[in-house]
């Protein structure tokens, strides 16, 4: 009986690796890892999987059907790891960001602040509504709301 999950994505990621670099000990080279922890790693996979992922000998690797068939489904793991692991940690903060102001603070405050603000990090888009009204910031989608006074809540 398999009891794979979510804490497993790590180790499939692992897998492939080992599969595209054909070796357990490329594979611990490219992970910056030892030859028996990945080893260790994918004996555990499997065993959690309850199926034998790849035939082993001293020479070669070789995927079971099974292995395969994996394989196939988990191949882009690494890469979406990588591309998650970039987005969050680009060094250049980019995207929309929505601030409401009131009339006086938008229109006094505001400006310089938000001309300096774009010269800082050009790639943030801004989106300003001006009110003087009660807003609920997460049904409107609100990330930031600049306020004059003490807060009700």
């Amino acid at each position: 009986m398999s009891t794979i999950g979510y804490q497993h994505l790590r180790a499939l990621a692992i897998f492939v690796c080992v599969v595209d670099e054909g070796s357990f000990a490329a594979a611990a080279r490219h992970l910056s890892s030892s030859r028996s922890r990945i080893s260790e790693q994918i004996t555990q996979l499997e065993d959690d999987l309850g199926v034998r992922l790849l035939q082993r000998s001293t020479r070669k690797l070789s995927l079971t059907e099974e292995g395969r068939r994996i394989y196939d489904k988990v191949r882009a793991l690494p890469r979406l790891l990588e591309e998650t692991v970039e987005i969050a940690t680009q060094e250049k903060p980019s995207g929309r960001v929505s601030i409401t102001a009131t009339h006086d603070v938008g229109y006094t405050q505001l400006p310089p602040a938000i001309a300096s603000f774009r010269k800082l990090y050009p790639d943030v888009e801004l989106d300003i509504l001006l009110s003087d009204k009660r807003l609920d910031l997460v049904a409107e989608g609100i990330d930031m709301a600049i306020r004059i006074g003490l807060p009700r809540d």
